[in-house]
């Protein structure tokens, strides 16, 4: 699933709780930075992480990066996206979920699914 929508707000409570405890003395915005390295995104600063989510674009990375991982195989790839995951913050618009969407197919994925169903 690549719920990018919710994934702001999700990003900023992790790194909440771990700040709170296993990494007590560093600054949440350098462990934004941290996460964002190892997880090879580059998305909003941390101020508006939660409002915003994930863009359309790290949809597309990750669809590319699960395409590549599996290339040469028979495993189809059906990248699941977020609409109205509920968050404090983000919302799902048409605007957003036909950029999410756009970015599955348009990478090679067989299609897109969201609750169950599919569509191309």
């Amino acid at each position: 699933m690549l719920y990018n929508n919710c994934a702001g707000d999700r990003m900023v409570s992790y790194l909440e709780s771990v700040g709170q405890n296993v990494f007590g003395d560093v600054p949440i915005a350098e462990m934004l930075q941290f996460e964002s390295r190892i997880m090879n995104i580059s998305e909003a600063p941390l101020d508006r992480l939660s409002e915003t989510g994930f863009s359309a674009d790290y949809v597309y990375r990750e669809t590319k990066r699960a395409l590549d991982d599996v290339a040469g195989t028979r495993t189809a790839i059906w990248p699941g996206i977020d609409i109205d995951v509920p968050t404090p913050r983000a919302r799902s618009t048409p605007e957003s979920v036909r950029a999410a969407t756009a970015g599955g197919p348009a990478r090679g994925a067989q299609g897109c699914c969201y609750r169950g169903r599919t569509w191309r």
